[in-house]
């Protein structure tokens, strides 16, 4: 028998014998749906949280309160007037904001009710500063000793100081969320490669007739490779499309969200890296497949 009559017959045996069972089919597609689905939601998730752990970063950075606690109203105003003399020049001071007493008022009645005018309960005074950027450390530091000397009562709190770690947890949140999306398309590829090993094991008598015939383990692996690739398109295509779904739900329920600490949020062009979850799941599941079969074939007698 010459070799295009051997190629054509294990083939033909390939084809009637390999491509016909469902063995590498059954539940993967669906296992590789579920992995591609979360992959893409984790990645959706680490590329939100990061432009807003960036953003936050940046907004807190170099920005400080001057807080004054006087019960007398006109010892505080006077107060805030005297810390304003003292900071307003200084080189370290890009800007200087007084929080309206209505403004404050305001905030005050979202936690303790709208009587809280009424109760006489004082209200500190806030000063709002931005400093320079690129000295924050040393500005503030001079901030500090500037404003004890003109008010000894009155405190200066960096907003790094309160909202610094919520930013190092959105970040980490996403780091987080990053990893487990690589994780699981490592896992898709397992799971290709435990499934194209049991089916190897169950064709173990075809796959002795296609050696008799001619075929090389090359020829072998790469209907199983077929196979798989075929049943993991469909489950990373069905994955994708329900992770593309939920994705665009939440980023509509999102557009009407407002929040002063994620800040805008993220360019949808930033989402197109979701596109390319399902073809690093396919190319990996697939050689990853072939590798575990061209292995399982050569340690065959």
């Amino acid at each position: 028998m010459n070799r295009p009559t051997k190629y054509r017959v294990s083939r033909m045996v390939g084809l009637s014998g390999v491509l016909s069972n469902r063995d590498i089919g059954g539940p993967m597609p669906w296992i590789v749906a579920v992995m591609t689905c979360l992959a893409m939601l984790g990645l959706a998730a680490a590329l939100t949280l990061a432009p807003a752990a960036a953003s936050l970063s940046g907004q807190i950075s170099g920005r400080a309160t001057i807080q004054i606690v006087e019960p007398d109203v006109t010892a505080r105003r006077a107060a805030v007037a005297a810390v304003r003399n003292a900071v307003r020049d200084q080189p370290y001071v890009m800007d200087l904001r007084t929080v309206p007493e209505s403004e404050l008022a305001g905030m005050a009645s979202q936690w303790l009710g709208e009587g809280v005018s009424e109760t006489g309960l004082p209200l500190p005074a806030l000063v709002d500063v931005d400093l320079v950027p690129g000295d924050s450390g040393a500005g503030l530091a001079r901030l500090r000793s500037v404003v004890s000397q003109s008010v000894p009562a009155a405190r200066v709190i960096a907003h790094a100081d309160w909202l610094g770690p919520v930013a190092g947890l959105i970040r980490l949140i996403g780091g987080i969320a990053a990893i487990i999306a690589l994780l699981l398309v490592l896992a898709a590829a397992a799971v290709a490669m435990v499934s194209a090993r049991a089916a190897l094991a169950a064709q173990r008598p075809t796959i002795d007739v296609l050696h008799m015939v001619g075929a090389t383990d090359v020829q072998i692996a790469r209907l199983f490779q077929r196979r798989t690739a075929r049943d993991v398109l469909a489950g990373v295509a069905l994955g994708g499309v329900f992770a593309l779904a939920i994705v665009l739900g939440v980023a509509w329920q999102m557009q009407g969200v407002v929040s002063g600490l994620v800040g805008d949020a993220p360019a949808p062009l930033h989402f197109l890296w979701l596109l390319l979850v399902p073809p690093l799941v396919l190319a990996v599941a697939v050689v990853t497949a072939r590798i575990a079969v061209l292995r399982a074939l050569r340690r065959m007698p």
